[in-house]
């Protein structure tokens, strides 16, 4: 049985024609469950803090006349920073991503190269000068090698600001139980929108916050400065019930410290 049709049974084990009464009855019950977790939360939580730190702190990276050259890890559709230092600086940006279909959407791009960063990066060595990646690394097969390619490429003093799950977070650990497709189906199904963006099949290799930063310093890195984040409920707003119980697993957590046990990490390295 094809992936396609083993996956059509989540919405119809009665048939095809059952599919879409089904989903409809489905999404407007995610949507209801979406709502009231929506009101049910506190308004600190309402943002995911790990983006919110990591957006202002790239921010702050880009803006800088000394950064004329960018490489966006896992560029896909669209630049996820600011826009107007591209322009003041003549910041030259450099997408890179296994799918060249996804940047060929993506208008920011100076130069789009469609490769695998776990194999190789064909850049010059040491000519970048700022590395972002948005939640991608988790995605990555092997990191130890994405980060000896990385290190090559960023200029000695050059940057990489990068945001990922941790591998220990429960919707890391709940994805890597489930085969591929399954997981995927049922994120489309309870987080309505995340076609196309989230979904795509996820490794978590070596995505700890001991291991990474060990990794990076290997490779050729200082660790900065880092930020983590426990809070990882977002994935479970579908049902209400739930989502509740994930909010005091996300503070039991936090209580811990554990930088390890964290949901979300964000790191930025300076090269050696």
């Amino acid at each position: 049985m094809s992936s396609e049709n083993q996956s059509a049974g989540i919405y119809a084990a009665d048939g095809p024609e059952d599919a879409s009464p089904r989903r409809g009855l489905l999404a407007r019950f995610v949507r209801a469950n979406i709502a009231l977790s929506n009101r049910l939360t506190p308004e600190h939580l309402l943002e995911n803090d790990a983006d919110i730190w990591f957006e202002a702190r790239a921010d702050e990276l880009l803006d800088n006349a000394a950064v004329t050259r960018i490489a966006d890890i896992g560029a896909g559709r669209e630049w996820h920073f600011r826009h107007d230092t591209l322009e003041r600086y003549n910041q030259h940006l450099i997408g890179l991503d296994i799918d060249a279909g996804e940047m060929a959407f993506n208008r920011d791009l100076d130069e789009a190269i469609e490769c695998d960063v776990t194999q190789g990066m064909p850049i010059a060595s040491a000519s970048i000068d700022l590395m972002t990646a948005s939640s991608g690394v988790e995605h990555f097969s092997d990191n130890r090698a994405f980060l000896r390619h990385a290190a090559r490429v960023i200029k000695p003093g050059g940057r990489m600001i990068a945001k990922f799950p941790n591998r220990r977070a429960p919707f890391a650990i709940l994805n890597r139980m489930m085969p591929n497709w399954m997981a995927q189906k049922l994120l489309y199904a309870l987080r309505p929108g995340s076609e196309g963006k989230l979904g795509f099949k996820a490794y978590y290799d070596r995505c700890l916050h001991s291991v990474f930063s060990q990794d990076a310093r290997d490779a050729g890195f200082e660790v900065e400065t880092t930020y983590v984040s426990f809070n990882s409920s977002e994935y479970f707003k579908f049902f209400v019930p739930v989502y509740l119980a994930s909010l005091a697993l996300d503070w039991l957590r936090s209580t811990t410290g554990n930088k390890n046990m964290s949901s979300h990490m964000v790191f930025v390295l300076r090269r050696r």
